[in-house]
């Protein structure tokens, strides 16, 4: 009986604040935005005429910086979605944790 008592009075339900929730799952979102953006590379262009082989290069680039807008824009609606969801929370429990 002692240790049920301890127990609530440890692990208070719904009282925990959702700040370092929030904040560790900022640092998380922060990590898959900085991964998606080391896979950019400067292009390495030679040849007489560098701006046309610039140019052809990053043409060439296209694909990836699209797939790379695409990702960062799903990954910041993901974010917008959890601030949201957080701030209706309010508090947490171990649930939530």
């Amino acid at each position: 009986m002692e240790t049920r008592s301890l127990s609530a009075g440890v692990f208070r339900v719904g009282s925990m604040s959702v700040g370092r929730i929030e904040a560790f799952s900022d640092g998380v979102f922060a990590i898959v935005v900085t991964l998606l953006v080391l896979e950019i590379h400067v292009p390495k262009v030679t040849g007489p005429n560098l701006s046309q082989a610039l140019l052809a290069s990053l043409y060439t680039m296209l694909p990836k910086f699209l797939s790379f807008a695409l990702s960062f824009m799903i990954v910041c609606i993901w974010w917008v979605a959890h601030h949201h969801l957080f701030h209706l929370l309010g508090k947490a429990d171990r649930g939530l944790l």
